[in-house]
C-alpha cells in the first residue's frame, strides 16, 4: 500500500465534522484560466451539496488551487475532491488547457472547534486580498466577498456562531 492509499483510508475514517479541504497548489498550470472556468467551478462547489450531501461553509477558488471549509464525513470530503477534479479535468480538456496530473492531491485538515472554524473562514476570506490581487470585496470566485459586503445581510442561513458543534 502506497502513501496515497494510506491517506485515502485515513480520510475515509474521519467522522462527520468540519474540515479544511485544500487542494495542492499546481505549479504546472491553472485549474481556472477563464471567467467561464471560474463560473463552472462555482457551480461545481454548489453541486457538492446536492450530489454528495456536504455543507459548504466557505470557499475560495484560486487559479491553481481551491480552499473549502466543508462539513461532512471524511468519505464525503474525499468524494467531493474526486468530483471536483473529475469536472475540472473534463472542462480544462474541453477548453484545450493542460489538465492536472494524476498526482494532483489535497489535504483534509480537521477543524477542532468553533473558534478554529471562524479563523478558517477569515483566512479564506483574506486569501486573495493578502496576495495583493484584489480588494476585500473584489474576489468574485468564492464566499469571501460576503464577509466584507453589506449584501450579506440579505442572505438567509445559519450564522457560524449559531451552528451546532456537529454538522
Amino acid at each position: 500500500m502506497d502513501s496515497r492509499q494510506k491517506q485515502i483510508l485515513e480520510y475515509r475514517s474521519y467522522p462527520n465534522g468540519y474540515y479544511h479541504l485544500c487542494t495542492d497548489g499546481w505549479s504546472g498550470g491553472n485549474l481556472f484560466n477563464t471567467i467561464g472556468q471560474f463560473a463552472f467551478g462555482m457551480c461545481t462547489i454548489a453541486l457538492l451539496t446536492l450530489k454528495i450531501g456536504v455543507k459548504i461553509i466557505s470557499f475560495e477558488l484560486m487559479p491553481n488551487h481551491i480552499h473549502i471549509a466543508i462539513c461532512g464525513t471524511g468519505k464525503q470530503c474525499l468524494d467531493s475532491f474526486f468530483f471536483i477534479m473529475e469536472r475540472t479535468r473534463k472542462r480544462l480538456k474541453e477548453d484545450g488547457y493542460v489538465v492536472p496530473p494524476d498526482s494532483y492531491w489535497f489535504k483534509l485538515v480537521p477543524v477542532e472547534n468553533r473558534s478554529a472554524l471562524k479563523d478558517l473562514i477569515v483566512y479564506l476570506a483574506r486569501n486573495k486580498f493578502e496576495k495583493g490581487e484584489c480588494t476585500p470585496v473584489g474576489h468574485l470566485w468564492g464566499t469571501g466577498y460576503l464577509v466584507y459586503n453589506q449584501f450579506a445581510n440579505f442572505i438567509r442561513g445559519t450564522k457560524v456562531k449559531d451552528e451546532s458543534e456537529g454538522c
